[in-house]
């Protein structure tokens, strides 16, 4: 048993392949504001993103996935547009299954950072939190060895905004929940 455990840690670097690319898609997110006394209109917007990634391709079929992102997301309270703007980092781990270099089918999961690059106002005194972490689980599909095409839902664990006004002693809550969208290039 240990025998073949090691034969099978002596080939993995042989099997495994790591490759860089870049990504860019789009952020379809919903923003969803809670307060105990206010009645606030929250319209959702669609924003961007864009940034390198690697793709660890392991034994198997299983891998790795993660990206350094520039990210934007959106909203409108109570008819004032507002961006996010931050550098966000997911990091999956992959399952594919394919046809070799032509075309495979693959799913991930795991984790997703999110860092505000500035601290703005949601709605008079209400901040963004300075960080945020979810989990991401995704589908998509590789094509040609390069070209990989992408739907992912992130699943926020931390909350967007959690805030106590001072005035009213109010406290407006809220998550932001994203779908995205992406195209890469693997080089």
């Amino acid at each position: 048993m240990l025998c073949a455990m090691a034969c099978l840690l002596a080939a993995a670097p042989v099997q495994a392949q790591l490759r860089w690319g870049i990504k860019v898609g789009t952020n379809l997110n919903r923003l969803s504001l809670k307060s105990g006394s206010q009645n606030l209109k929250v319209e959702n917007m669609a924003g961007f993103f864009a940034g390198p990634m690697v793709d660890w391709t392991l034994l198997g079929g299983f891998g790795v996935d993660g990206s350094l992102l520039y990210s934007q997301k959106g909203a409108k309270v109570d008819g004032d547009k507002k961006r996010q703007h931050a550098i966000e980092i997911p990091l999956n781990l992959k399952y594919s299954i394919g046809l070799g270099d032509m075309a495979s089918v693959f799913a991930t999961a795991g984790p997703d950072f999110l860092f505000n690059l500035k601290s703005d106002r949601i709605w008079n005194d209400v901040k963004r939190k300075n960080a945020e972490v979810g989990i991401n689980v995704g589908l998509g599909v590789k094509l040609i060895n390069h070209l990989q095409i992408a739907a992912n839902y992130n699943i926020p664990l931390t909350k967007s905004v959690d805030e106590r006004l001072t005035v009213a002693g109010d406290v407006i809550s809220g998550k932001n929940k994203t779908w995205q969208i992406s195209v890469a290039y693997l080089f």
